[in-house]
């Protein structure tokens, strides 16, 4: 099982504290004392962030992965997931940048990321937001810490899909069919309008309600 505090405590926590004692609340702390304390508060935040967090090596491959990022994934658990390709977290568009995004992190350049989850939840599909960055060069460990955003993206999604569409008949309203005209320009189609005779004698002699009725259908 992956020991968290001692591989974070070799790979880049000691460059947190200075290389000489230090006093801390009035009493000196030794070098090794104040790394130890450093990796073991970086391996509780590990286990129990609820976001969900990732050590991937050099060959892209999950070295640790935490209780969030499991219980993000229905029916996998840690022991299924250490060792297998990190990209398979991801849906299958996605994987092409998040393998780009581990590569330029091997390399020194941190990144962060929007992708969808390869196993979709009861509820759907959910989005992660993650920051990418390499936490060690020898051996190379990087680190992915995501943020589920499914709840913000939807509400974006709706409030796209109000303003673009009319309320009533669900087809694209004033903005909507501007929109879709601009991303038509140059392909050669056309624009019809149709007048309907009558109508205003549907709302007057029957309602309102029937109106809408008739447009609806």
């Amino acid at each position: 099982r992956f020991d968290a505090a001692n591989s974070f405590s070799a790979t880049g926590t000691r460059r947190l504290v200075q290389t000489s004692d230090r006093e801390v609340g009035g009493v000196t702390v030794s070098m090794s004392a104040t790394s130890e304390l450093a990796a073991a508060s970086v391996a509780a935040i590990f286990a129990n962030s609820k976001a969900m967090m990732l050590l991937v090596d050099d060959q892209q491959r999950l070295v640790a992965v935490n209780d969030a990022m499991t219980q993000a994934l229905p029916g996998a658990d840690i022991g299924s997931l250490v060792g297998e390709d990190a990209a398979l977290l991801v849906a299958a568009r996605h994987v092409p940048e998040f393998r780009q995004a581990l590569r330029d992190a091997a390399r020194g350049t941190a990144s962060t990321q929007e992708h969808t989850l390869a196993s979709a939840s009861p509820s759907g599909a959910r989005g992660v937001a993650w920051s990418i960055t390499c936490v060690s060069e020898s051996p190379c460990l990087i680190a992915c810490v995501g943020v589920d955003i499914t709840a913000a993206r939807d509400e974006v999604e709706d409030l796209r899909a109000r303003a673009t569409t009319d309320q009533l008949t669900g087809l694209a309203n004033r903005s909507g069919l501007l929109d879709h005209l601009t991303k038509m320009a140059g392909t050669g189609a056309s624009v019809v309008f149709c007048d309907l005779n009558g109508f205003k004698s549907v709302n007057d002699n029957l309602g309102h309600a029937a109106g809408d009725a008739v447009l609806v259908q």
